[in-house]
């Protein structure tokens, strides 16, 4: 199964193992750092100037 994604060592099925693991703790801090009590409201997100400019402040 892992041959078909193109792991062929353990080495490799090794560092994309613990590279998931570090995913994953990264979306989980980021679940949690996106829904903590300071998050804006969804009025805020149907706002379309607000969303607009939320994505542009990427781009700076």
């Amino acid at each position: 199964m892992w041959r078909a994604s193109g792991i062929t060592n353990e080495l490799q099925l090794y560092c994309t193992a613990i590279g998931a693991l570090v995913f994953a703790a990264l979306m989980l801090f980021a679940g949690w750092f996106h829904y903590h009590k300071a998050a804006p409201k969804l009025a805020w997100f149907q706002n379309v100037e607000s969303m607009l400019n939320h994505h542009l402040a990427g781009l700076q």
